[in-house]
């Protein structure tokens, strides 16, 4: 019950701490957190999270969480899944401390190697180690249950050295310590309450501080010799170098004392010192020694939620982690967190209409149907009651501080009262407002000008003096349309803006001019520095000069995103802060490029409103909208200039996993066949301020020409390429558009197939001239050949000739012979010829002429054509048969054949085939003493020319006739192996003759 009623006490006294609003990026279960509770959180050199939780180790690229747990028989899994702590070590190796010792984290094929030290003592059945940090000698400095610590070198993850505790009273006392810097370590150990010690790792000197009079065993960094803690309600720092604590007493803080209010972690970010324990976080102001605010929640939408806070941690980029025991993970991000967001309680939803602050820093906010909020100068929100005010305070729609004094517009009144809350007093009652009392006034404005106070009420401005009476200075009448702000130029231009348009007016002459823009005006801010007047509302943002001749209008395409334009402020950079629908705008006049905030930066939403922008004295920046007002402070409002390096996520081939020993991001190039074409990258900018709004630009050199923007996407596929080298080329930027502008690299080469390589081009070279070689050889021997078959048939001819001049000779001559020599001798001896003799000579030399012309015809029919035809050759022979017995009527011949058609004989070939043909029928004529003979001529597929010629004459034996040399048969043989034609002779005596003569 006492616990109960001290964390009751508790929160009620720090409960007004709690208006200023923040940002969270909360990771728990729901979007991949292995376990809600989380021991510990950690960036790599590489850029990625680290997170231990209670069941396993996550890590995390901004859009995944990879996890990693023990698996059983897996040796290359991690050996712990709960009690993790991160160390990276001076050679960028990670350790990572459990509830069963020491894992280092192998990158390359995303494995662990777990360190198994037997000396190591356990508690309560499990081995707990704590990681202190690595000296200058390369030594990892380790704690556990036992009386020791001891330390592991990183070149071979032996125990090199050891301390013994001097006191034994501390064993199984768990140490948390920290390395401050190379030479020592600063430790505590719980006991009954926190002992601290210093060890100097050189000289292995302990220095205790004995039992110091708080439990508190966290401390952070403050600089290079001093650390702090907190304990009870002071702030306690440290110098490790003289060995000297001081106590900082807090003024506002309520005191820790309970043994149930563990700190678990304190460090120092933002300039204040966050601590976190199992109430909360408390954010304290170390130069004035204030709690500036308490944390008891990270849900926005819930009055409280689970928020024992475990760990702090804080990255590259400045980002705050926040590790719970059962709600997660937690991201405070300054770059969402831009701008101040006061909301107080129980005015959500309610609409800001008007915005002033006091003497003293605090502020007032005018809401619509909600009366006002006064904010102290620690945001605190309390509501303002009048007692004075008739009815409820409800409609607050303008709101300013001037002498002293609290002026306020509500409904139709103008109510003024001095900063004490004392001397109320309504001075106007709805006298000049639209002719109607008791109507609520819609658009009032006050304005400072010269220390005077001005205040526009629907048609009419007036001034209040120091009495509180009004003085018109612009009555009603004199615009046509409802006043909805003005400013004051000078003495003698005023800008005023209606529902309608705008006029530039001179107060002295009341000269009044309307410019021509269509715009129902919202907000008028004049930037003296440059002469120039900006204007804005629900038709967009205009710039005019002091004349009034509008310079520009700006449009959706110039990077404003949204035309409806609330309020306009100028900061001292002279830059031009805007609100409208779609958040906040800033316009740089230098660069003259707008930079535009939404609620992912800390806006209280994207909503703001009419009349809810106001600039103090200070120089910051008031804007109101639905759900409260944001506080700019120019000079706080940075880019995040961290650079994000990019990961490689997942790498796909044809749309599946490419597989893999080592892991994605680990891989520096790849080699790939012809068929593995198709490739797809998966990458994350390792930068957690505002992931989602992180962008990329990525290439394949070798085949873009340039680079591909790609947005907030974060992958790329490439179809079908074709062999070649490449290098694929990813670049990032976080969300202020801050690139890192090396690029992660990965060579590809995909080889080509056989086909299109080199040695196989080289190859067909060598085959394309060994194949011309041949080709070229092989026209030289058809050149050769064809060279040598003209040559051969000159030669045959040549033979042909001398044949058939022999021929000629032989045949021909002879006969001439005989003829010219018998004619000869009968005119030389008429005396001796008996008339027989005459008719016997005159006959045998008419035969003899016949035969001669006969064998010219024949050789002439030879040596005329190219080639003759078989069937030619046959009628040819025919006529010759038929001529020989045409005085012969003893004989009978009788023809046969077989001839295919276009069967062909060269005229050489024709003329020796006909000799043997005919000299073998002359033989039958003369020697056969036949009746009957039979010729067969036959020419198909098989055989080209075959003659046949059969008698039943006497018969003959061949072989004696050979031998005794007749020269009609010795003739045929020679004639037919000249045209390599096969002679076959069938006689026998008494039998008749066959004669064959076949060419193939």
């Amino acid at each position: 019950m006492k616990l109960v009623l001290t964390y009751i006490f508790l929160i009620l006294h720090i409960a007004c701490f709690a208006q200023l609003q923040r940002n969270y990026t909360s990771y728990t279960v729901d979007n991949g957190l292995a376990q809600n509770s989380v021991w510990d959180a950690f960036q790599d050199y590489k850029g990625f999270m680290w997170f231990g939780t209670a069941d396993g180790v996550n890590r995390f690229d901004g859009y995944k969480m990879y996890h990693y747990r023990p698996i059983i028989g897996d040796t290359n899994s991690i050996g712990g899944n709960s009690s993790n702590k991160f160390f990276e070590d001076s050679k960028q190796r990670l350790w990572i401390s459990h509830n069963n010792g020491i894992s280092i984290y192998n990158r390359v094929n995303d494995c662990f190697k777990n360190l198994s030290f037997n000396h190591l003592q356990s508690h309560s059945g499990e081995t707990y180690i704590n990681i202190l940090g690595e000296d200058k000698k390369g030594r990892i400095w380790f704690s556990d249950f036992s009386d020791k610590i001891w330390a592991v070198s990183i070149e071979n993850f032996k125990v090199v050295d050891s301390i013994l505790f001097l006191a034994k009273s501390h064993v199984n006392r768990f140490p948390r310590n920290i390395t401050i810097s190379d030479k020592y370590i600063i430790g505590t150990i719980y006991d009954s309450t926190t002992i601290w010690f210093r060890l100097n790792t050189e000289t292995k000197q302990f220095n205790w501080f004995g039992k110091l009079p708080f439990n508190n065993s966290s401390f952070t960094v403050l600089n290079d010799s001093l650390l702090v803690t907190y304990a009870q309600k002071s702030l306690y720092y440290y110098n490790p170098y003289t060995n000297s604590l001081k106590e900082q007493p807090l003024s506002n803080l309520v005191e820790f004392n309970s043994q149930k209010t563990t700190i678990a972690r304190i460090l120092k970010w933002e300039n204040n010192i966050w601590i976190g324990n199992n109430l909360g976080l408390f954010v304290i102001d170390p130069i004035n020694n204030k709690l500036i605010e308490f944390i008891k929640r990270f849900d926005k939408n819930k009055d409280a939620n689970f928020s024992y806070v475990q760990n702090l941690y804080i990255d590259k980029s400045n980002n705050l982690w926040i590790c719970t025991n059962g709600a997660g993970v937690h991201c405070i991000s300054p770059q969402r967190n831009k701008f101040k967001h006061l909301c107080a309680k129980n005015t959500s939803g309610a609409l800001v209409k008007s915005i002033t602050t006091d003497a003293d820093g605090n502020v007032y906010t005018g809401f619509y149907a909600d009366g006002i909020v006064k904010y102290n100068a620690v945001r605190q929100g309390k509501k303002v009651e009048l007692e004075n005010i008739k009815g409820k305070l409800n409609h607050v729609l303008a709101i300013t501080y001037f002498n002293n004094t609290l002026f306020y517009v509500h409904n139709e009144n103008i109510i003024a009262h001095n900063n004490k809350g004392i001397n109320r007093k309504k001075i106007y009652t709805g006298k000049y407002h639209l002719g109607v009392t008791g109507a609520a006034i819609s658009y009032p404005f006050f304005n400072h000008h010269n220390n005077q106070l001005f205040i526009s009420i629907d048609y009419v401005i007036m001034r209040l003096d120091k009495n509180l009476t009004t003085k018109i200075l612009l009555p009603k009448g004199h615009f046509d349309h409802q006043i909805t702000c003005f400013e004051l130029f000078n003495d003698t231009t005023w800008w005023v803006g209606t529902t309608k348009g705008l006029y530039r007016f001179n107060p002295f002459t009341k000269e009044t001019v309307k410019l021509k823009i269509p715009i129902m005006v919202k907000t008028i801010c004049t930037q003296k520095s440059t002469n120039k007047v900006w204007v804005g509302g629900n038709t967009g943002l205009f710039i005019l000069t002091k004349q009034g001749k509008l310079v520009k209008q700006f449009s959706l395409s110039e990077g404003l995103p949204d035309d409806f334009i609330y309020g306009i402020l100028e900061d001292k950079y002279g830059k031009l802060w805007m609100s409208h629908n779609k958040g906040i705008s800033v316009y740089n006049p230098l660069s003259k490029t707008f930079k535009n905030y939404s609620v992912k930066d800390g806006l209280q939403s994207n909503e703001f409103n009419t009349g809810a922008y106001y600039k103090d004295e200070k120089g910051l920046l008031y804007f109101g909208g639905v759900n409260g007002i944001n506080v700019i402070d120019p000079n706080l409002v940075v880019e995040n200039k961290n650079a994000p390096q990019v990961a490689i996520n997942e790498i796909l081939l044809g749309d599946m996993p490419y597989k893999s020993d080592t892991a994605y991001n680990e891989i520096q190039s790849l080699t790939l066949s012809y068929v593995e074409n198709t490739l797809s990258f998966d990458f994350s900018a390792l930068e957690f301020s505002q992931p989602e709004n992180n962008t990329y630009k990525y290439r394949l050199n070798g085949y873009d020409n340039n680079w591909i923007q790609n947005g907030t996407k974060h992958f790329a596929r490439y179809a079908n390429l074709p062999p070649g080298k490449y290098v694929f080329q990813v670049m990032a930027a976080n969300a202020d558009g801050f690139w890192n502008n090396e690029p992660r690299n990965i060579f590809i080469t995909i080889i080509p197939p056989f086909w299109q390589r080199t040695w196989f081009y080289w190859l067909m070279g060598l085959l394309g001239f060994a194949l011309l070689g041949a080709v070229f050889y092989v026209y030289n021997k058809r050149q050769q050949r064809k060279l040598e078959r003209e040559l051969e048939v000159q030669q045959k001819l040549e033979q042909e000739r001398l044949r058939i001049s022999r021929d000629l000779h032989d045949n021909v001559g002879a006969q001439l012979s005989y003829l010219i020599t018998n004619v000869e001798w009968m005119l030389q001896h008429p005396d001796r010829l008996t008339e027989q003799d005459e008719q016997q000579r005159l006959q045998a030399m008419s035969e003899a002429g016949r035969n001669a012309i006969l064998t010219l015809r024949q050789t002439i029919w030879a040596i005329s054509n190219k080639s003759l035809n078989v069937d030619d050759f046959a009628d040819r022979f025919k006529q010759f048969a038929l001529k020989m017995l045409e005085f012969d009527k003893t004989v009978q011949v009788h023809f046969t054949e077989d001839i295919m058609p276009n069967k062909e004989l060269s005229p050489a070939v024709a003329l020796n085939l006909f000799r043997v043909c005919q000299e073998a029928f002359n033989n039958c004529l003369k020697h056969a003493i036949s009746k009957n003979i039979h010729i067969h001529f036959q020419s198909d597929d098989a055989t080209l020319f075959c003659f046949k010629i059969t008698d039943d004459g006497i018969g003959f034996d061949w072989e004696q006739a050979k031998q005794k040399g007749h020269y009609g048969l010795v003739n045929i043989e020679a004639r037919a192996g000249e045209t390599n034609a096969k002679l076959h002779v069938k006689s026998a005596i008494g039998k008749g003759t066959t004669i064959t003569l076949t060419l193939k």
